[in-house]
């Protein structure tokens, strides 16, 4: 099985548990990657509101949560940082210069 890779922007679906947490079907963008220096995870913000976190600040509170790149499929990637909407995100990828 074959870990997928991903960028910051991409929107992903969930697959079934993310982090032992039902999120099957739940739809979300990729907003950090290699969460606590683990590169099989990175943070999601869902679009709608499970009862999560912040990613540290860089997502919307309580619509956050960290789970391995597994748990996650590719809905759309990200081209553009311009299609991001995380005004937090786009600042912190422009400053560190990556593209998204």
């Amino acid at each position: 099985l074959k870990t997928q890779t991903f960028k910051v922007g991409d929107k992903v679906k969930a697959i079934y548990l993310v982090d032992g947490l039902n999120l099957k079907n739940k739809t979300g963008v990729i907003i950090m990657l290699d969460r606590g220096g683990n590169k099989n995870y990175v943070g999601v913000e869902f679009n709608e509101y499970i009862d999560g976190h912040d990613c540290k600040g860089k997502g919307k509170n309580g619509h956050c949560r960290n789970g391995k790149k597994s748990e996650f499929e590719l809905i759309k990637p990200c081209k553009n940082i311009k299609e991001l909407n995380n005004e937090y995100l786009k600042y912190d990828l422009k400053k560190n210069k990556q593209k998204a």
